[in-house]
């Protein structure tokens, strides 16, 4: 056999022995260790393929023209002044739902449709973002305190009461946890500003009595002197807010006392805790 003949031949045995040698690489990594390790895919939160410039979006309550409170990992906090939000809300007025609306801040809070077009509504405004809330603003109706009531606030507050002294008198009976018990809550004050104050104790209760037992979430004892500066309130809204039960209370001052604003209460514990003040 000539030399270039073996050449050839010598040519073909060795790329068949990288070949084979190859093979063997593919099917066994030298590098084995990480073969039964699960992938990951955008299941961190430190992904570089998450945009640190995009902005986060947080939910929203608008109460009135009066509170805004912004949601965050499920904590409220109320903003400093209101402001517009590029989001739809779902709105009420009276607690009756209108439906989504984009809302923009004007002396009030002015309603637009989808296609801008401006809806005009009167009443008391309620309005959320739905991104991880969901509110079920419940149907109440307000009556005043019978007597079985005063001698209850009575003995709450300790001094006599003429249910006619009464400036501020609201009851409300509603199935507060669904559970075909009928429950109320409460809002009773004599500090009324005017020319007649002649009463020796001014005070603010308000309670709630959930399944027979009653919870004092607000009392206060006025001094005279302190009539200007003391607040009122009044039961605002029942609501559940993604399936806790939650009050708001507009907590109402005269000129010189300060700022009208809403505080919300949250059943938690089967006990109700101020969440917003």
């Amino acid at each position: 056999m000539d030399k270039s003949k073996l050449k050839i031949i010598g040519f073909l045995f060795g790329g068949l022995f990288i070949v084979c040698i190859l093979v063997l690489l593919l099917n066994n990594p030298l590098n084995d260790n990480n073969t039964n390790t699960p992938s990951y895919e955008n299941n961190n939160d430190n992904n570089s393929n998450v945009n640190p410039s995009t902005p986060k979006i947080y939910d929203y309550l608008i109460i009135s023209n009066t509170d805004m409170f912004r949601v965050d990992n499920g904590k409220f906090k109320r903003l400093d002044k209101l402001q517009n939000v590029s989001q739809q809300f779902y709105t009420y007025v009276d607690g009756r739902y209108l439906g989504k609306y984009n809302l923009k801040l004007g002396k009030v809070w002015n309603l637009f449709n989808n296609n801008g077009k401006y809806v005009s509504y009167e009443g008391n405004l309620f309005a959320y973002t739905g991104n991880d809330l969901n509110i079920n603003v419940r149907n109440i109706e307000y009556t005043t305190i019978n007597n079985s009531d005063l001698n209850e606030i009575i003995n709450e507050m300790g001094m006599k009461i003429d249910i006619n002294t009464l400036f501020i008198n609201e009851k409300i009976s509603v199935d507060i946890d669904s559970n075909g018990i009928v429950d109320e809550i409460i809002s009773v004050s004599n500090a009324e500003i005017s020319d007649n104050n002649n009463l020796d104790k001014y005070f603010n209760l308000v309670y709630v009595k959930l399944n027979g037992i009653k919870e004092v979430i607000i009392k206060e004892d006025i001094a005279i002197e302190d009539l200007m500066k003391s607040p009122s309130y009044h039961i605002n809204y029942l609501l559940n807010i993604n399936n806790i039960n939650s009050i708001l209370i507009e907590e109402g001052y005269f000129s010189e006392g300060g700022n009208t604003k809403n505080i919300m209460y949250q059943l938690i514990d089967d006990k109700f805790t101020l969440i917003v003040k």
